[in-house]
Parts: structure tokens; sequence; C-alpha cells
């Protein structure tokens, strides 16, 4: 259960038990600005199951400036060129400025592009062609792609998480068969290295 879900039903049911409680509320914000906070207010005020809240904050802070782009890699252009603006009229270093997205797979987007223009990121966190589900995939791709090497078999098949999601799989490639047909599959498994005997 979510944790918003849950800590309604919380409330809903201590209104029930408790009818005389007292309920105070903690509507400083200590992190945000009171402009980014009538925003939030603005948004979540449409949301009939919660309590109503003023949240507010004793500094005012810069206007919120909406973008609406085209694609993910259309806004983190935008993003690119705000931290170039920023660093030519302010003297902002790119180091100083901090990159926030609610969806993990957005990082591609914003990778993607800052490598582009110069700004190479920083995450906090793995980057996304460093994720070992996207080095697994592109693995699997190359083996698809290109006859069958040992490097990029073993490296599709190392990971755990991928074995048991898959299981076990063959490389298949066209060979004649017995009766001369060379329409016929046979399945072969990537080539194991043996141990040479001693003395050779």
């Amino acid at each position: 259960m979510p944790s918003a879900v849950r800590r309604s039903a919380i409330s809903r049911s201590s209104r029930r038990t408790i009818p005389t409680r007292e309920i105070i509320l903690l509507e400083q914000n200590y992190r945000s600005t009171q402009t980014i906070l009538r925003a939030a207010n603005a948004v979540i005020r449409h949301n009939r199951a919660r309590r109503e809240k003023r949240l507010w904050s004793e500094s005012e802070g810069a206007a919120i400036i909406g973008y609406v782009g085209d694609s993910e890699h259309d806004e983190a252009g935008f993003v690119a060129r705000t931290i170039d603006r920023l660093a030519d009229e302010h003297g902002v270093a790119p180091k100083d400025v901090a990159v926030f997205y609610r969806p993990n797979a957005q990082s591609r987007a914003i990778e993607e592009v800052f490598v582009r223009v110069g700004l190479p990121p920083r995450s906090s966190g793995t980057r996304f062609y460093e994720r070992r589900e996207v080095k697994d995939a592109l693995a699997y791709l190359r083996v698809l792609a290109n006859p069958p090497t040992r490097s990029a078999c073993a490296a599709s098949s190392m990971s755990p998480s991928a074995a048991s999601a898959t299981g076990p799989r063959r490389v298949s490639r066209r060979s004649p068969s017995a009766s001369g047909s060379p329409s016929s599959r046979r399945s072969v498994a990537p080539p194991t290295p043996r141990a040479s005997p001693a003395g050779r």
C-alpha cells in the first residue's frame, strides 16, 4: 500500500476511534521557497481526500519557469541551455547546478544531451548505460547482430537476474542437415575453453 494511502487510512481510522483528538498541522516548510509552495498548494488542493493544509516558508524565492518540450531530449536541451545562460549571465559554475527529475528513466536523455553539449553529468546514482539491466540488454543485442563471441555471450549470461528472468538460451544457426536441406537448424552452445594436457 502506498504511504500516502496508508496515512489517509490511519487518519480516517483515528477520526472514528478518537473523536475528541486535537490535530496540530505542521505547515512551515524549511526546504522550499514560498513560490514553490504556492505552486504545490495549487496542485494539492485538488486532492479531495487530503486534509486542508497551507504550507508556508519564510523565503520568497524566484519565479517558477514552465517549459513544455516536444520530447524528453527537447526538455533536456532546455535544461542544458538554462545552465549555459546561468553561467554566462550570472557566473554560475555548472558543478553548482543540480537537476532533479522524477522518473528514473529520464536520466538517459539528460545524460546524452549533457555529454553532447559538453556538460559531463555527475550522477548521484548509477548512470543509465552503466546499469546492469541495460548492459545485459546491449550484450544480448550484440549476440543477435554479430556472430556469437565468447565475450558477448559471457556478458549476457553472467548476470543472475538475467539468467533467472530469461532462463538458459542456446544460440541457433543454419546448417545443412544430413539430407542436404539448408533450411534445417541445429542448436549449438557457445565454445568453452579446454584445458591443455601438461607438457604441450
